[in-house]
């Protein structure tokens, strides 16, 4: 004896075959796709969803299920058309939120603004880093369901491959899909360090108009800001020159002066310490061209300061 599935469809082929083609013929065409629609977002099969609204598409337009689509009328192109947009947002979401954001992207690149896939992305990427029992995006996806760690905090488990491999996915939507470039650096950073993220920006954000430039650029003047003021404080509190509380405050501070704490220092000229990398350094000061908001520009020539007071043959 066949067991239904939940949806009431028979889980066996023949059984099922004959139970759509009864709904067919008492209910239409149209009730049949919708009956085997169902089963499959129940069944979450997101790639065979999308196949059955195109069936289903060509069928309700008249369209024969194969063949050349080129000598359509302009009418019977645009519902189609209309059709397979709205059966890539179908599957193409729930890939999103399961994680599978590579083969979401697959069906949502022409479906979708780049904006509204942008913040589903970072609301992932964000539900990721939360802890375990705070997450805000509610999917079946492992990496949002169970604590990132092994109980006895050894090891990576199927959730942290999970998540990674979430992440890495993106980080190539959102960097070298142009999605959100600031987002897929600033995950970069997070992942790969510095060195990396320069490297992908002057291979994948460079190329772009300025305007689009900005906000990955921000990214890293801001990074490399906050590196340049932890590594002062902490090279300051260990000199004596400043108290630990203060040094702690500049560090946390929004507002941090990577030239007010070398004033307190008396100016670094002449000191031999090196708090950063210098090829960041000037490839950060390099891509800051491009930005024109105060706060990002103001950063940028703090950086410079420092870079102004490294001994020349500094590398």
């Amino acid at each position: 004896m066949t067991t239904p599935h939940r949806d009431g469809l028979p889980s066996d082929g023949a059984d099922l075959y004959a139970r759509l083609t009864t709904i067919a013929e008492t209910d239409g065409t149209d009730a049949m796709f919708d009956s085997l629609a169902r089963s499959l977002r129940d069944r979450r099969r997101w790639h065979a969803l999308f196949d059955l609204r195109l069936m289903q598409a060509r069928t309700s337009l008249g369209i024969p299920l194969h063949g050349d689509l080129t000598h359509l009328p302009l009418a019977t192109r645009d519902a189609l058309d209309k059709h397979s947009i709205a059966a890539c947002r179908e599957a193409g979401w729930p890939l999103i939120d399961e994680g599978h954001v590579a083969a979401g992207w697959m069906y949502l690149r022409a479906a979708v603004e780049p904006g509204e896939m942008s913040l589903r992305l970072a609301a992932i990427a964000h539900a990721i880093a939360q802890p375990a029992g705070h997450n805000t995006v509610a999917a079946p996806h492992p990496s949002l369901e169970t604590d990132a760690m092994a109980p006895n905090g050894m090891g990576a488990t199927p959730a942290d491959e999970a998540a990674d491999q979430t992440i890495q996915e993106i980080i190539h939507v959102a960097l070298w899909e142009g999605v959100d470039p600031a987002l897929g650096l600033r995950l970069l950073l997070a992942r790969n360090g510095t060195c990396n993220a320069i490297t992908a920006y002057e291979q994948a954000i460079s190329r772009l108009p300025f305007l689009k430039q900005q906000s990955a650029a921000r990214v890293l003047v801001d990074h490399l800001h906050r590196e340049v003021i932890a590594a002062l404080a902490s090279d300051f509190i260990r000199r004596g020159v400043l108290p630990q509380a203060d040094g702690t405050s500049a560090q946390s501070h929004p507002n941090a002066s990577i030239v007010t704490m070398m004033e307190a220092a008396g100016g670094m000229d002449g000191d031999p310490a090196i708090h950063v990398d210098v090829s960041h350094l000037q490839s950060v000061l390099r891509i800051a061209r491009v930005c024109t908001d105060t706060d990002t520009v103001d950063k940028a020539w703090e950086l410079a300061c420092y870079g102004c007071r490294l001994p020349t043959d500094a590398t």
